[in-house]
């Protein structure tokens, strides 16, 4: 996704969520959307003040997906395959 503004991310579909502003801990300020497919996604401002997604400009993403990861291992979370979540079989 290119970077876009405010009103270029609410005609396509997006809305700013009622979430105030928050600061990552990579530092850059974080500004919340519902996508049009009603999930949440954090933008980042740019210099130009056009928004882009937060993954694209963080530089801990790999830290929050590893933690991600470690953390439903350690639950024994395990996302089931296609086969069982239609047929409930493996």
């Amino acid at each position: 996704m290119q970077p876009m503004s405010i009103d270029e991310l609410e005609r396509a579909g997006y809305l700013q969520a009622p979430a105030t502003a928050k600061e990552c801990s990579c530092g850059t300020m974080i500004i919340w959307f519902i996508t049009p497919a009603g999930k949440w996604m954090p933008f980042s401002a740019l210099k130009d003040s056009r928004l882009t997604p937060h993954h694209a400009v963080c530089q801990r993403v790999k830290n929050f997906r590893a933690a991600d990861k470690k953390h439903a291992e350690r639950a024994g979370v395990k996302k089931p395959k296609q086969l069982e979540m239609f047929f409930g079989r493996k």
